[in-house]
């Protein structure tokens, strides 16, 4: 089942830009966190960590 009506707008050869409607972004951000990947991993200094646990907090 697909959730995503995912826009592709490639800029270069490398780049590609992806917009994900705003009523699937709790579901992406679950899916993420379940695989290991956070604030804390893509962010890898306090700031990211303090963003993390802060998320963590808010969604309760």
């Amino acid at each position: 089942m697909n959730h995503l009506a995912v826009a592709s707008h490639a800029t270069s050869s490398r780049i590609t830009r992806y917009v994900i409607p705003f009523g699937v972004r709790n579901l992406i951000r679950d899916q993420l966190r379940m695989f290991g990947i956070n604030q804390a991993f893509i962010y890898s200094d306090l700031d990211g960590l303090a963003r993390d646990i802060q998320e963590r907090i808010t969604r309760l």
